[in-house]
């Protein structure tokens, strides 16, 4: 009996140890010093229209559902869209990328991120579009 009770505090030890070991990657967002230094040019960034043959990207809020969308401007026979997100407005951090074909996308509004999005037509993209916060 007290080598299974041993055996019990060990391995409740273990899983503490392992559960305190996981972090919110939002963590290494803060802590990470480029992190800071890339919103020094927020304002003027966010503030940016973006490229002119680029769609043109808003956010929005659901009234009822609270949830997060970005929406942007359908350009005409377009192979597919481009859009890219970010936790710096210069997008010098990791970017994750995804290809769309429609011109909305429910987001997560918990983790502040950027977005821009470009249009690509016969293979060839065009400029990005402005800079959208998601507002958490």
């Amino acid at each position: 009996m007290k080598q299974i009770k041993i055996l019990f505090y060990l391995l409740t030890i273990l899983i503490i140890t392992a559960c305190s070991n996981e972090q919110d990657p939002t963590i290494y967002i803060y802590a990470d010093p480029s992190y800071s230094s890339c919103l020094d040019n927020e304002e003027a960034i966010l503030n940016s229209p973006g490229s002119g043959d680029a769609p043109i990207l808003n956010i929005g809020v659901g009234i009822e559902s609270g949830d997060v969308a970005l929406q942007w401007t359908n350009i005409q026979q377009v192979d597919f869209y481009e859009l890219e997100e970010c936790y710096c407005p210069d997008f010098t951090s990791e970017i994750y990328s995804y290809q769309l074909t429609e011109t909305y996308l429910a987001v997560d509004w918990r983790t502040p991120t950027y977005f821009r999005v470009c249009a690509v037509i016969n293979g060839i993209p065009t400029g990005w579009s402005n800079v959208k916060k998601n507002y958490h």
